[in-house]
């Protein structure tokens, strides 16, 4: 005999994706402060405008090696141990 599956409730699977948007949010709201307060990072480090320059592309750079490394992490852990780890590390 099968089994039928029991349907979730709307807030059972809503909930995690809407966790999911706010991250992804988080996340591109991190980048769009870094390249905005640019002017601001030049100040205090006293740098030229093409020096700068290099701590957004470093901040970009950085972003990409971690975005491979995710997909082995999120095997090696599980999606949500993985998500929540890293939210909890961008909150500190």
């Amino acid at each position: 005999m099968s089994e039928r599956a029991v349907p979730q409730s709307f807030i059972a699977s809503i909930l995690p994706f809407m966790v999911m948007c706010v991250g992804m949010f988080i996340a591109l709201l991190d980048i769009q402060i870094v390249a905005s307060s640019l002017q601001d990072i030049g100040g205090g480090l006293s740098a030229a405008q093409d020096q700068i320059g290099w701590v957004q592309t470093s901040y970009l750079v950085a972003e990409i090696i971690v975005i491979p490394l995710s997909g082995w992490l999120t095997r090696v852990f599980s999606t949500r141990w993985l998500f929540t780890i890293s939210a909890a590390g961008f909150t500190l």
